[in-house]
C-alpha cells in the first residue's frame, strides 16, 4: 500500500518517553470519522486449492518449492492491503492438512491419500506465515462436496466415498458430481468431526463455508428423487420435501456453530464462523433481480441462519456488476438490510475474476463496488472478500495499482465481533523512538487473560491532536506482529501505537504519543533513484564523488530485510539492484552512507 506522505528523512529524533497504565475495560468502537477510508474492514482473499486454480501450481514440486510459494502469495496480498486469507482446506471430503479424519488432497501431491514429502502441514505452515504479517487465517472449507469428478479421479481407499458410499448421492445434472447427502444424520456428525479437529488443533481465526450444498439444480423431483428413503426416515417434523432440505442445512451450520462457540469458551479462542451463499436468495427479491435462487436450487435458507443466529458474519456471492437484472447495487443493500436486522455482519464476496469481460468492466468496477460498501447506508457491511488470488497474482486491468493508490491506500483490520469478547486488551507499554525506529513493549494481559496479537501504528502531523483522529482511517500507516515499526521517513511527525487483541479489540492511548524532530534530508538532491516504479531493476546513482554508499538494504512495510548488499567506494556511484524476484509492491529502501548516515526511499515494485 502506499504511504501517503512524502516527507524528508529524519536525521536525529527527539523521543517523549511515554508509560502506559490502565486496567481492562470494555471496548466501545466508535464510529469511523472517513467512510471513504475505514480502519476497520475485511480484506479478504479466497485462495483456490481446488484444481491447483490458486496453489500450489505444481503437484510435484517439492514442499520448500510449495512453502516459498506460499510465502510469496502473503508478501503479496499484505503489499497489496489486504488482511485476511480464506485459504481452501477440504475440496472434496480430503484435507491440506494433517488429518486423521480424511485423505491428503490430491491436489497436493498429485494422488489423494498421499502423504507430501516429510508430511509437512499446509495449514499449519500458513497460519504461521499469515500471523507473522499481521493477515489473520479462515480454513475454507466446502461442507458436502465429495467427489468433483468421479470418471477422471482415482479416490484413496480411506475416502468417504470407499468407506461409506451410501453416504453419497450423484447430482441428476452431472454424472460426475457427488455430495454427502445433507439428509443422513451421520454425514452431519461427520461434517462436525471435520470441524472440531481443525478449531481444536489449529489457531485458524475463522471457519468458512462456500455455497456447496445440495448440488446446483441437480435433485431429481419426486418420486424419483435421490433422498426418498432419507426423507422418510429422518422427518420428524412432517417437513414437505424442500423444507426438509433446507431444514437438513440448517441442521448442520447449527452445529458448526455450537461447536465453534463450544472451542472458543473451553480453548479461550474467538474464531468466527461465515457462509458465502449464491448471491440471490429467491428471484424477484430485491424487485428486479432474475436469476438462479439458492432457496430453491440449493436448498439453503441464509435467512434461517441469521433468524437462528448461527453464523457470525454472511459473505453473499455478488459475482455480478452494478445495473441489469442481477444488480449489484440493489442485490448489496438487501444483503446489507438483512444482515443488519439480525445485528449480524455483512462481508460481500467480489468478482475479481470477471474483470476485463465486456458485461462486466474494469478494475474501475471492482472499486465503486468498494466504495458502495462503504456508504452510510450500507451500515451492517464491513468488507469484501476476492475470489481469487490469480487476478491479484496477475494485477489483472491494473487492480493492485487502483486499490492501493486509493481504496486500499492505508490499512486496515477486521472489524471485531461483540459476541465474542468485548474486553479490550492492554495498550502497548513504553512507546519510544531509537535510532530512526518505533519500539513499545508488550502490555500485561487483560482481565480475560488477552495478550495483543498485533499492533496498530498511527501517524500524525506536528499541529494535529491525536485524540480527535483515533477513529481516522487515514492515519493507520502500519498493522504489525512485531514490536517496532521503521519511522525514518516519517520526520516531524508523532505516533500512536495501539494493541489488537484475538478479537480485533483495539486499546491504544491516543493523549500520549512520541514525535520525531522535522530535519532535512541533505542527500535527497545528491542520490538518485530510477525508475521508481520498477519491474525488473533500479538504477541506485549519485553526482556526488564523495559520498560512499556502504550497504543497502530492501525493507518490506513489515519491518523484513528482504536483500542486503555491501559496496566498496568505487562501485558506489551506479549500482544496478535487480528486483524481478520481488513480489510486488511497496518497500523501503534503506542506503548506509559514509559518516554513519543513512538515505530512505519508498520503492514500489510492480
Amino acid at each position: 500500500m502506499y504511504f501517503r506522505f512524502h516527507v524528508p528523512l529524519c536525521l536525529s529524533i527527539a523521543l517523549v518517553l511515554l508509560s502506559n497504565n490502565g486496567s481492562s475495560q470494555q471496548c466501545v468502537e466508535v464510529l469511523e470519522t472517513d467512510l471513504a477510508y475505514p480502519k476497520r474492514e475485511m480484506r479478504g482473499v479466497f485462495l483456490t486449492t481446488v484444481y491447483n486454480l490458486n496453489w500450489p501450481t505444481s503437484i510435484n514440486a517439492d514442499p520448500s518449492v510449495q512453502k516459498m510459494e506460499l510465502i510469496q502469495i502473503l508478501d503479496n496480498l499484505k503489499n497489496n492491503g489486504y488482511n485476511s486469507v480464506f485459504f481452501q482446506v477440504r475440496t472434496e471430503c480430503d484435507a491440506l492438512y494433517k488429518s486423521n479424519i480424511e485423505p491428503w488432497s490430491r491436489w497436493l501431491t498429485g494422488m489423494q491419500g498421499l502423504a507430501p514429502k516429510d508430511e509437512w502441514d499446509p495449514l499449519a505452515f500458513i497460519i504461521d506465515e499469515c500471523h507473522k504479517r499481521s493477515l489473520e487465517l479462515h480454513a475454507w472449507l466446502n461442507p458436502y462436496r465429495a467427489k468433483t469428478n468421479s470418471t477422471l479421479y482415482s479416490y484413496s481407499p480411506d475416502h468417504i466415498s470407499n468407506k461409506s458410499p451410501n453416504w453419497l448421492i450423484t447430482a441428476a445434472n452431472n454424472a460426475k458430481l457427488q455430495v454427502l447427502n445433507p439428509g443422513l444424520p451421520q454425514v452431519r456428525d461427520h461434517i462436525y468431526s471435520v470441524v472440531k479437529d481443525i478449531v481444536d488443533r489449529y489457531d485458524v481465526d475463522g471457519i468458512h463455508m462456500d455455497d456447496y450444498f445440495y448440488p446446483d439444480g441437480g435433485m431429481k423431483p419426486s418420486p424419483d428423487h435421490q433422498d426418498a428413503q432419507e426423507h422418510l426416515l429422518y422427518n420428524p417434523k412432517g417437513l414437505s420435501l424442500e423444507n426438509w432440505r433446507r431444514d437438513n442445512v440448517n441442521q448442520m451450520v447449527s452445529g458448526v456453530y455450537q461447536l465453534i462457540q463450544s472451542t472458543n469458551q473451553t480453548l479461550k479462542k474467538s474464531i468466527v464462523f461465515g457462509i458465502s451463499p449464491f448471491g440471490i436468495w429467491k428471484s424477484g427479491t430485491p424487485a428486479g433481480i432474475v436469476g438462479n435462487a439458492s432457496y430453491f436450487a440449493l436448498f439453503c435458507d441464509p435467512l434461517a441462519w441469521l433468524e437462528q443466529g448461527t453464523v457470525d458474519y454472511l459473505a453473499p456471492q455478488l459475482y455480478w456488476k452494478s445495473g441489469g437484472s442481477q444488480d449489484y447495487i440493489k442485490l448489496s443493500q438487501w444483503w446489507n438490510d438483512q444482515v443488519l436486522s439480525f445485528g449480524k455482519q455483512l462481508y460481500i464476496s467480489q468478482a475479481y475474476y470477471r474483470m476485463g469481460e465486456a458485461n462486466f468492466g474494469s478494475a474501475l468496477e471492482i472499486q465503486n463496488q468498494i466504495e458502495l460498501n462503504r456508504s452510510a447506508n450500507m451500515s451492517a457491511t464491513y468488507g469484501s472478500i476476492a475470489y481469487n488470488y490469480s487476478d491479484i497474482k496477475n494485477n489483472d486491468q491494473n487492480i493492485n495499482i487502483a486499490l492501493t493508490a486509493k481504496q486500499f491506500r492505508f490499512p486496515a483490520f477486521p472489524k471485531s465481533f461483540d459476541q465474542h469478547d468485548d474486553l479490550c486488551c492492554e495498550a502497548p507499554k513504553n512507546v519510544n523512538v531509537v535510532n530512526n525506529m518505533l519500539n513499545w513493549e508488550t502490555p500485561v494481559a487483560a482481565d480475560d487473560g488477552d495478550l495483543p496479537i498485533k499492533y496498530v501504528v498511527y501517524s500524525f502531523a506536528e499541529d494535529e491532536n491525536p485524540t480527535d483522529f483515533e477513529n481516522d482511517g487515514k492515519h493507520v500507516i502500519s498493522i504489525t506482529s512485531n514490536l517496532y515499526f521503521d519511522v525514518s521517513t516519517y520526520s516531524g511527525y508523532k505516533f500512536v501505537v495501539s494493541s489488537l487483541d484475538k478479537n480485533n479489540n483495539e486499546n491504544g492511548q491516543f493523549d500520549m504519543s512520541v514525535q520525531t524532530i522535522n530535519q532535512k534530508n541533505l542527500y535527497s538532491e545528491q542520490i538518485e533513484i530510477q525508475p521508481n516504479p520498477c519491474t525488473e531493476r533500479l538504477v541506485i546513482s549519485s553526482n556526488n564523488s564523495n559520498l560512499d554508499i556502504i550497504s543497502i538494504q530492501v525493507v518490506s512495510l513489515e519491518g523484513r530485510i528482504m536483500w542486503h548488499g555491501k559496496y566498496e567506494k568505487e562501485q558506489a556511484q551506479n549500482i544496478i539492484l535487480e528486483t524481478d524476484g520481488y513480489p510486488k509492491g511497496v518497500y523501503f529502501l534503506s542506503l548506509s552512507l559514509s559518516g554513519g548516515n543513512v538515505f530512505n526511499r519508498k520503492i514500489i515494485k510492480m
